[in-house]
């Protein structure tokens, strides 16, 4: 296993624990942004009746490196989309983001309707569902990341 995924597995069981006691859904309807420290990861929550929708992009060296095609730097960006049904998509975002950005320390977390984003030690930030306590997906230095999850019943 390598250090990147153990580090991913140890940022998600932290973010898990924190949660446990208080994920509860806002009325917040408004975008809401978070970053990590740097800034150069950032995350923009959608709340709506049906849950709440994200966009996370990384403008971090790492990020555009492995992901070559999201350049260049003034048009376009690595992003992660975590919709509504928390299906994950990963692509190249050419749009500015929503929200004026709040600044996450490691080890800090926040809930947003139906998510919660957690700042881990590395500079990444992570999703993941309140409803079912899983992760949804990382956006790191490094890359970005969806976790994919069935529920047992398909949706149309």
């Amino acid at each position: 296993m390598s250090l990147r995924v153990l580090k991913i597995s140890a940022a998600l069981t932290f973010a898990t624990a924190l949660t446990v006691g208080g994920a509860t859904a806002t009325a917040q309807t408004a975008p809401l942004q978070y970053t990590n420290a740097a800034g150069d990861v950032r995350c923009t929550f959608y709340p709506r009746a049906e849950g709440t929708h994200v966009l996370c992009v990384s403008d971090a060296p790492g990020s555009r490196a492995a992901n070559p095609e999201c350049n260049p730097p003034q048009a376009l960006i690595p992003s992660l989309v975590i919709n509504t049904r928390n299906e994950t998509f990963t692509n190249c975002w050419n749009q500015g983001m929503d929200g004026t950005p709040q600044a996450l320390q490691p080890g800090q977390s926040r809930n947003i309707g139906t998510k919660s984003v957690f700042a881990d030690p590395a500079g990444g930030l992570v999703i993941w569902d309140n409803r079912n306590f899983q992760s949804l997906g990382y956006a790191g230095t490094g890359d970005l990341y969806g976790f994919s999850f069935t529920s047992g019943s398909s949706g149309s």
